[in-house]
């Protein structure tokens, strides 16, 4: 999801990528330990990582991104 939200979305922080790719990984983990014969752990990873990226990138961007402006 990291690369996947860099490639095709502008508000991608890298904060949102930071806590995205922690997010998915602890999921994975977390998943493969308890409910691993239900559901392959790469698909609640990934719907994880990429809900917290866009939460995230959503609440970490500038003022001026927010605005309109070009933050460069």
């Amino acid at each position: 999801p990291p690369l996947i939200m860099t490639l095709f979305w502008r508000g991608t922080t890298k904060e949102g990528v930071l806590a995205g790719a922690l997010a998915g990984f602890l999921t994975a983990v977390v998943w493969k330990l308890t409910l691993s014969q239900y559901l392959y752990e790469i698909v609640p990873g990934f719907v994880v990582s990429f809900t917290t990226i866009y939460v995230v990138s959503k609440l970490s961007r500038k003022e001026e991104e927010k605005c309109g402006g070009i933050a460069i």
